[in-house]
């Protein structure tokens, strides 16, 4: 069982999406935040003909004054 997680965890790190793409600046990029009240997160892609491309990608947890912030406040910290 611990070999079997241990390979599955492998894999998991050695194969898409984790690794980032350089940008194709002929595509658009789409930008997709996000915030759940203690943590926000924020990704750029490329959607191509030969599939999705990650090109950076952040996440953080948010500090106290950061949690008191609106939804849409937060979701525009994960731009910066």
């Amino acid at each position: 069982d611990q070999q079997q997680s241990f390979d599955e965890f492998k894999r998991l790190l050695t194969t898409y999406p984790l690794f980032l793409e350089y940008p194709d600046l002929s595509t658009p990029f789409v930008l997709t935040t996000d915030a759940s009240g203690i943590g926000i997160r924020g990704i750029l892609r490329q959607d191509t003909p030969n599939g999705t491309k990650i090109n950076y990608f952040k996440s953080r947890v948010l500090d106290d004054t950061e949690r008191k912030y609106d939804t849409i406040e937060q979701e525009a910290l994960a731009i910066f």
